[in-house]
């Protein structure tokens, strides 16, 4: 970890965390967990209140925009998963984005620490302000998302 991001956790992140919400939130959490195993070791798993999935998920796309691309994402950002959202036609996303989202001239694979657990790939096309990203996110080998970030409509 960066020295500034290091200031950046200590400052923001821990003050944060002592903030009455906050530890609202962190009690709220055990309601939303459970054990699982994963290689042979016992993990803690959340699961997403449905009204709060796609703030959730759009947040997880944004961090890893910013690792990868080390800068914040900006424009409007849209997700999606078969396992957490049902009638979206992913037989012709896969058929049109597959070869895409797969191919490693455009796609980068992300050296996270525990791949087993969490990776993603990700690739740019455009020049701002038409700029296009993808995200692809895997959890423990099977939960896939896709995170799309667009340009704002303001921004085109």
């Amino acid at each position: 970890m960066s020295e500034d991001a290091f200031q950046m956790f200590a400052d923001k992140t821990i003050r944060g965390l002592q903030k009455e919400a906050a530890q609202k939130f962190t009690a709220s959490l055990a309601q939303y967990s459970k054990w699982i195993m994963v290689d042979g070791e016992r993990r803690r798993i959340f699961s997403v209140e449905p009204e709060k999935q796609n703030q959730f998920f759009e947040k997880l796309v944004r961090g890893a925009y910013y690792l990868a691309f080390r800068e914040p994402a900006c424009g409007q950002i849209v997700t999606a998963s078969p396992q957490f959202y049902s009638g979206l036609d992913y037989k012709t996303l896969a058929e049109n984005l597959g070869p895409l989202l797969n191919d490693s001239s455009v796609m980068t694979e992300y050296a996270c620490p525990n791949p087993d657990i969490f990776r993603f790939r990700f690739g740019r096309e455009g020049t701002p302000p038409k700029q296009a990203a993808a995200i692809v996110m895997l959890f423990y080998g099977s939960v896939e998302i896709l995170g799309l970030v667009t340009p704002s409509p303001t921004e085109q």
